[in-house]
């Protein structure tokens, strides 16, 4: 076996490894009832933990309510709905900055739960600290918006303070965002059906333990 077949043996058995070694933080993934009619809306959802900070976030899964359907910046209806993951950090109470902005999600499964990939599109897909939040923009990141994907439990309010914005043009990662707190607009906080997910140390530690002992292998097998 040459070192590069070892290093993809490696890769494999360590993403194997993900469930077992993986933060997942968010709501469950159920059909609460309701979805967000807000047209193109940029939600910071999820709060990390300092015990968070350091990793990457490497997918997200939600529950998309039934009912969906996609309107253009100018409200015309279109064929189609997508929504786009965010990273986000909260610079001072209500302003969050970009930190990265993953690609695009099309062709998700109406009332049925839906796990991707975060493919990052552009910025970093790494946790900060306490105040990085994961999110999304209900549409693309500057373009088309949809009036509700990710399901949510409007009028009851049991999650912790939200906020949202409005797209006003595309984003871009480093730019800061003013929220507006969801109580300020007479409608509290809310459960979206949202989780993410990210890798904890002992995922790169099985990648390292499995890559030491096949060079080692790799030795022996060399000197004998």
């Amino acid at each position: 076996m040459t070192f590069k077949n070892a290093l993809a043996v490696c890769g494999v058995l360590a993403l194997a490894a993900i469930p077992s070694f993986a933060d997942v933080l968010g709501s469950p993934l159920q059909d609460y009832g309701a979805l967000d009619e807000c047209v193109g809306c940029i939600f910071p959802v999820i709060q990390f933990t300092a015990a968070n900070a350091g990793q990457l976030v490497t997918s997200f899964s939600f529950y998309a309510g039934t009912g969906n359907s996609a309107y253009s910046s100018d409200n015309a209806k279109v064929t189609s709905n997508d929504l786009t993951p965010i990273l986000f950090e909260e610079t001072s109470v209500g302003v969050f900055q970009i930190l990265g902005i993953g690609q695009t999600v099309l062709g998700f499964t109406d009332g049925a739960v839906n796990k991707e990939p975060f493919v990052l599109a552009s910025g970093s897909a790494k946790v900060q600290d306490a105040n990085t939040f994961f999110g999304y923009v209900d549409g693309t990141a500057g373009g088309t918006g949809n009036s509700g994907t990710v399901s949510m439990n409007y009028p009851d309010y049991t999650g912790p303070v939200l906020y949202f914005s409005q797209m006003t043009g595309a984003l871009s990662a480093g730019e800061p965002i003013d929220m507006t707190p969801l109580a300020d607009i007479g409608q509290g906080t809310r459960t979206y059906a949202l989780q993410v997910t990210t890798p904890e140390p002992g995922f790169y530690g099985v990648f390292a333990l499995c890559l030491t002992g096949l060079i080692a292998a790799l030795r022996r097998k060399k000197s004998a």
